[in-house]
């Protein structure tokens, strides 16, 4: 797994390093994850979880699921997890970052 910030997000990360950002750190408006199959923007939402930004994929068609990117600590001290609201967590990695 890839995961990138395009140049755009990346100038606007640093502007609201320069302000102090939201919340004392600045997160991202979008994350691109390029995975073997494919790649997949997350959007930024206002939901915390564990003082961080859940980020979520597009819908469906029918407006249920969508992938999410979240950060847990109940993994080896904090992890990075991909999942769904269906299927839960399907991916996860460890990071303190």
């Amino acid at each position: 797994v890839d995961i990138q910030m395009g140049e755009e997000e990346e100038e606007e990360e640093r502007g609201d390093e320069e302000h102090g950002g939201a919340c004392g750190s600045a997160a991202p408006p979008a994350v691109t994850v390029q995975f073997r199959w494919g790649v997949q923007t997350f959007l930024r939402t206002e939901t915390l979880q564990c003082e961080r930004h859940v980020y979520q994929a597009r819908g469906t068609l029918d407006g249920k699921g969508g992938l999410f990117l979240r950060y847990s600590s109940e993994r080896e001290g904090g992890s990075w997890e991909l999942g769904s609201p269906s299927g839960g967590c399907l991916y996860y990695m460890v990071s303190s970052a």
